[in-house]
């Protein structure tokens, strides 16, 4: 049977380290004739006391700031703690017989600072690793704000635009007696759900994220009266399959601004989406207008929108995720593959 170290508490768990090097020196020194419970006593208190010393006073105030005064201090206290004990041990421990050689003091105090130095240096390596595991907690924090903040952008952007041009095309529709209208404020009140309430979800089913897509086309369709040329697949295992949200959605939009498919019927717009065990694929392809130089090199040069999805994927599937963006020949295409599994175990390892 294995002991594992990680079950004590961490309130028992120096007691028990600081019992287990006292342990250590007493079994060592059973041999020794002369050696009691004083002498590991006196060895464990040496490092103790400096490790405890330099790990909340020295290190934490002199280390980095001042790391001249931290060395000098360490100089003048490690010797002086070392004497000092050292006195007040062989003041209790009694005399040794006088057939015995009289015992080496420089060769112990050197032994004793080397044991204290060991603390010490334990206690700058702890002291480093806490602090490297508090830059990273704020470092996710900050990044967890800076993603939260691109997300309300994001949705910020949608909302207005999306909106206005909605409620134009139901108002006109109602206008003219369509008997869809109902229908029409009914996905127009899911969409406004999603983005208000689901998105406000680190993750979400992915077939939240396909019922607005499939209301979005909807609404981008009211725009003109004959049929424009979308193309929407998708073929899932499981719709249930946790996502981001609002992934998928900004190509899509930029998609419909860039091709200007009301305006020019022989665009087309293809959006395939398929996920195939932990693996998500998603592509959309569309026609772009002659004069539209909004990308170049295959890099977004403007649209917020589009950055902050692609900032947000670093974030969120910053080892798990592939993307591909080029524009050739006026045809725009955008390919993203997702590994959801590897993503799932990086979050798993991340809370643990």
């Amino acid at each position: 049977m294995k002991f594992n170290f990680n079950r004590i508490s961490k309130k028992t768990r120096p007691f028990t380290i600081w019992s287990v090097v006292y342990l250590t020196y007493f079994t060592v020194g059973l041999n020794n004739k002369e050696y009691n419970l004083i002498a590991p006593l006196l060895l464990t208190l040496l490092q103790l006391i400096t490790y405890t010393i330099n790990k909340h006073l020295f290190i934490p105030k002199f280390y980095e700031i001042q790391k001249q005064k931290f060395i000098i201090y360490n100089i003048i206290f490690i010797p002086f703690l070392v004497i000092f004990l050292t006195n007040i041990a062989a003041y209790i421990i009694k005399p040794r017989s006088e057939i015995d050689p009289p015992p080496n003091d420089i060769f112990i105090y050197l032994f004793q600072i080397v044991l204290c130095l060991i603390a010490l240096w334990i206690a700058i390596n702890q002291y480093l690793v806490e602090k490297e595991k508090r830059n990273e907690k704020e470092i996710e924090t900050l990044k967890r704000v800076n993603l939260e903040n691109n997300l309300q952008l994001l949705k910020s952007q949608i909302n207005p635009h999306f909106l206005f041009n909605a409620l134009n095309n139901i108002y006109t529709m109602s206008y003219m007696g369509d008997k869809t209208t109902p229908q029409k404020i009914d996905k127009l009140s899911d969409m406004l759900r999603f983005i208000l309430y689901d998105c406000e979800s680190e993750f979400i089913p992915v077939y939240k994220e396909l019922e607005y897509i499939n209301n979005f086309i909807d609404f981008q369709q009211l725009k003109t009266e004959s049929k424009q040329n979308i193309e929407f697949s998708y073929q899932f295992e499981n719709t249930s399959l946790l996502i981001a949200p609002m992934i998928f959605i900004p190509f899509i939009e930029n998609a419909f601004k860039h091709s200007k498919i009301e305006r020019h019927p022989e665009h087309q717009i293809k959006i395939t989406l398929k996920q195939v065990k932990g693996n998500l694929s998603f592509s959309i392809t569309n026609h772009t207008t002659k004069n539209d130089n909004s990308f170049h090199n295959n890099k977004p040069q403007n649209g917020i929108g589009l950055k902050n999805v692609i900032n947000r994927l670093k974030l969120i599937y910053p080892d798990s995720h592939k993307l591909d963006i080029c524009n050739n020949n006026n045809l725009f295409i955008v390919n993203l593959n997702i590994n959801l599994n590897e993503s799932q175990r990086e979050e798993q390892l991340h809370n643990n």
